[in-house]
Protein backbone atom coordinates (compact mmCIF):
# COMPACT_ATOMS: atom_id res chain seq x y z
CA UNK A 1 0.00 0.00 0.00
CA UNK A 2 1.48 3.60 -1.06
CA UNK A 3 1.85 5.67 2.02
CA UNK A 4 1.87 9.03 0.58
CA UNK A 5 -1.97 8.92 -0.53
CA UNK A 6 -3.45 11.85 -1.41
CA UNK A 7 -7.02 12.51 -2.64
CA UNK A 8 -6.74 12.94 -6.52
CA UNK A 9 -10.18 15.23 -6.18
CA UNK A 10 -8.95 17.58 -3.72
CA UNK A 11 -5.35 18.50 -6.22
CA UNK A 12 -5.05 18.79 -10.09
CA UNK A 13 -4.20 15.58 -11.66
CA UNK A 14 -3.29 15.03 -15.24
CA UNK A 15 -5.72 12.39 -15.73
CA UNK A 16 -8.84 13.95 -18.28
CA UNK A 17 -7.01 17.24 -19.15
CA UNK A 18 -3.80 18.58 -20.97
CA UNK A 19 -2.55 20.85 -18.10
CA UNK A 20 1.08 22.92 -18.04
CA UNK A 21 3.72 20.69 -16.15
CA UNK A 22 3.62 23.87 -13.50
CA UNK A 23 -0.08 23.14 -12.65
CA UNK A 24 0.18 19.75 -11.66
CA UNK A 25 -0.44 18.78 -8.01
CA UNK A 26 -2.41 22.42 -7.35
CA UNK A 27 -4.79 22.25 -4.36
CA UNK A 28 -8.33 23.52 -5.72
CA UNK A 29 -9.94 26.16 -4.11
CA UNK A 30 -11.80 25.95 -1.65
CA UNK A 31 -15.93 25.79 -1.24
CA UNK A 32 -16.50 29.49 -0.49
CA UNK A 33 -13.85 30.40 -3.24
CA UNK A 34 -15.66 28.01 -5.99
CA UNK A 35 -18.43 29.37 -4.54
CA UNK A 36 -18.23 33.12 -4.83
CA UNK A 37 -16.76 32.52 -8.30
CA UNK A 38 -19.93 30.47 -9.59
CA UNK A 39 -21.98 33.47 -8.13
CA UNK A 40 -19.91 35.48 -10.16
CA UNK A 41 -20.23 33.10 -13.25
CA UNK A 42 -23.73 33.32 -13.03
CA UNK A 43 -23.87 37.25 -12.91
CA UNK A 44 -21.75 37.54 -16.06
CA UNK A 45 -24.26 35.58 -17.85
CA UNK A 46 -27.63 37.48 -16.34
CA UNK A 47 -25.99 40.81 -17.22
CA UNK A 48 -25.07 39.14 -20.83
CA UNK A 49 -28.61 37.53 -21.36
CA UNK A 50 -30.67 40.86 -20.65
CA UNK A 51 -27.87 42.47 -22.66
CA UNK A 52 -28.22 40.63 -25.70
CA UNK A 53 -32.20 40.12 -25.06
CA UNK A 54 -33.03 43.87 -25.67
CA UNK A 55 -31.31 43.51 -29.32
Amino acid sequence: MPTNVRDPRSIITPDAFELSEALLGTPLAGPWRRLWAILIDIVVIGVLTAVTASI
